[in-house]
């Protein structure tokens, strides 16, 4: 077998564990996320405390790359970021 074909194998390996690795870890990241949420805040989004891992394990790879709002986080008028004050 040429040393070529070898290498392409075994570099596609290496990239689909690395592609499953990702995807765990954002859905580990996900689901920690979602669990600190009270369950107000769950509620508002019609999500059950006890559907959110399997929840999370029906997102696919553009779902889990979304970044959740964090709680306390200041927004752009107030980050006195690169944005025009209009008051």
């Amino acid at each position: 077998m040429p040393d070529s074909a070898t290498g392409t194998g075994f570099r596609d390996i290496i990239r689909n564990w690395m592609l499953t690795a990702i995807r765990e870890w954002r859905r580990r990241k996900l689901t920690a996320s979602l669990q600190s949420l009270n369950d107000r805040q769950l509620q508002d989004m019609g999500v059950y405390r006890d559907d959110i891992r399997r929840l999370v394990d029906q997102f696919d790879d553009r779902e889990l790359g979304i970044v959740p709002v964090v709680a306390g986080r200041r927004d752009a008028s107030q980050a006195g970021g690169n944005f025009p004050n209009t008051a």
